[in-house]
């Protein structure tokens, strides 16, 4: 599906110009309501705020902010999470949802460039993992305050069906078939039909799940960041813990340096950092990445409330006494490890493949162990080492944070923080900080 020469035209020199200018008499002809709405919903809102600003994909899949009235209280329960929607919407949220007034400020984003009056409506960014290819050509075109979809029964028919007439408007875009939809959008508002304002559990649209999906309803969906060779064995060590427990739902990886759609053993690469953060739904994220610096330096850049970080372990491994080991969050246990007992393991450890963890042992958040590691018993290995293939640690041994420990070295004798230490036995080489 492509648009033809025609179409390009009429968009870009018919219908951008004519959204741009309607866009501008609109606001300036709705203003007064909208000031009038952003006053009332300041008090009904409880301090929640008067708008809603949504991430969302637009043209090409390109994130931009929707912006809409907020009809909706911030109230929590007593644990903090969210009442439902139909317990948050405000008797003034739902008077305007019925009318559809909380669109009124996405004439913003026709301004901005981001949406035109008419095409497909965005949808969340967590779908993206979930079209077809053909689908995913509902985003050829800007998306629209209204389109084919929302005059033919909106909220009231099934998702595939609202694909599909997105994608015979796509086929079909014209002036004929704009000005068609505009009118009976128009006609649709004033008789208020096809709106959800249910007053139930949920005030918005069922999710879309995908079309044919096989996901298990207890799968957890969850990305990899990084495409290179980690981010690949991570891909084979969450399959492998399918085979046990089919748990995970690979929907696929997250990596800045390959383009968005990039295909690696058949799936894809959605984005970078920045679509991480704008993720709408919950997204069990596994940093595949063996530096620690850089593992930590991509941790703290990711602020979205909706990512968490799971502690993977690879059916192969071999916890001697599980009540005694305590592994952290987002940390990485590999195929025949073998950990013995009264082991402490902290937060985005990576212990690659068969590696042995003796008792008593301390290893410290984001500290990575290259294949075949040897660690014996109470050891203390602190914050952000790295230790590359083949590293044995004798027993009672502390390495300082930040330090590297080379290929094959043999550490006897404790090591300080920040150098890099080769050989057997292991001797500091150089410092991270010269003076030291």
């Amino acid at each position: 599906m492509s648009l033809t020469k025609r179409q390009k035209i009429y968009i870009n020199y018919v219908k951008r110009p004519i959204g741009f200018l309607g866009a501008l008499v609109a606001l300036i002809i709705f203003s007064p309501i909208m000031l009038i709405l952003m006053a009332v919903l300041y008090f009904a809102n409880k301090g929640a705020g008067v708008f809603f600003l949504q991430a969302r994909p637009g043209k090409n899949a390109v994130i931009f902010k929707a912006i809409k009235f907020k009809t909706m209280t911030d109230e929590r329960d007593s644990e903090g999470n969210l009442l439902p929607d139909g317990e948050r919407i405000t008797p003034v949220g739902h008077f305007i949802r019925s009318t559809s007034l909380d669109e009124l400020p996405q004439l913003i984003n026709i301004l901005k460039g981001e949406m035109a009056f008419i095409g497909p409506r965005p949808l969340l960014i967590s779908y993206l993992p979930l079209y077809t290819q053909e689908q995913m050509h509902r985003h050829d075109v800007l998306p629209g305050l209204s389109g084919l979809a929302q005059i033919n029964g909106r909220n009231n028919i099934p998702w595939e069906k609202k694909f599909e007439l997105d994608l015979y408007y796509i086929d079909h875009i014209g002036p004929l078939m704009d000005m068609k939809i505009f009118l009976k959008t128009i006609v649709k508002v004033f008789m208020r039909s096809d709106i959800n304002t249910s007053s139930g559990k949920s005030a918005t649209m069922e999710l879309f799940t995908g079309t044919n999906n096989k996901k298990n309803e207890n799968m957890k969906d969850i990305a990899i960041l990084g495409m290179g060779g980690l981010g690949r064995e991570i891909l084979s060590l969450i399959k492998e813990i399918n085979k046990v427990e089919n748990k995970w739902n690979i929907i696929g990886f997250f990596d800045d340096g390959y383009s968005p759609g990039y295909e690696c053993h058949g799936l894809k690469n959605h984005g970078g950092i920045n679509l991480l953060n704008s993720w709408d739904r919950p997204l069990a994220l596994v940093i595949a990445i063996g530096s620690p610096n850089t593992k930590k330096s991509i941790y703290n850049k990711i602020i979205n409330k909706n990512i968490y970080y799971p502690t993977l372990i690879h059916p192969c491994a071999v916890i001697a006494d599980p009540d005694s080991v305590r592994i952290g969050e987002g940390s990485l246990i590999c195929a025949n490890n073998m950990i013995t007992c009264d082991i402490v393991i902290g937060k985005f450890v990576l212990l690659n493949l068969s590696c042995t963890l003796g008792h008593d042992t301390i290893i410290k958040d984001f500290c990575a162990f290259m294949p075949t590691c040897n660690i014996s018993g109470e050891c203390v290995i602190e914050e952000g080492t790295y230790c590359g293939t083949g590293v044995k640690i004798i027993n009672k041994i502390t390495i300082g944070r930040d330090t590297i420990v080379g290929a094959g070295s043999v550490v006897v004798r404790s090591l300080p923080s920040g150098c890099t230490a080769v050989g057997s036995p292991a001797k500091p080489i150089k410092f991270a900080n010269p003076s030291l």
